[in-house]
């Protein structure tokens, strides 16, 4: 990590702060002021680890899987529910890709049908 560190600061004095880890040894090789808020209040040997938020994704440091949260509010069976609710779904990292794509298929059909938005 201080090697990392180091590079980072000498390409362009890019400070790597803000880290959270659900490995101890990583957790340790950073400065306290270093960590993510949420890092510096648990324990790693004992307590239940929380869901990481960052760059809209969310990391759950307990089980070391990205947890979605799909909106379940029922939408309007209209061109404009339809887009909102495929729309909805953030996947940036593209995990979601083979459901969201039935979806966004969906959309372009009806986009070039006669069905009015409303």
């Amino acid at each position: 990590m201080k090697r990392t560190k180091s590079f980072l600061k000498s390409i362009g004095n890019i400070r790597l702060h803000r880290i959270s880890s659900n490995v101890e040894d990583v957790m340790h090789s950073f400065d306290n002021e270093d960590l993510a808020k949420s890092s510096k209040e648990f324990d790693l040997s004992s307590d239940i680890l929380p869901i990481q938020h960052s760059l809209g994704m969310n990391w759950d440091l307990e089980t070391d899987t990205f947890p979605y949260y799909i909106d379940r509010d029922v939408k309007p069976y209209t061109r404009r529910g339809l887009l909102s609710t495929i729309n909805s779904i953030f996947d940036t990292l593209g995990y979601l890709a083979a459901v969201t794509i039935k979806g966004k298929l969906l959309i372009r059909s009806v986009m070039t049908g006669q069905i009015m938005w409303d």
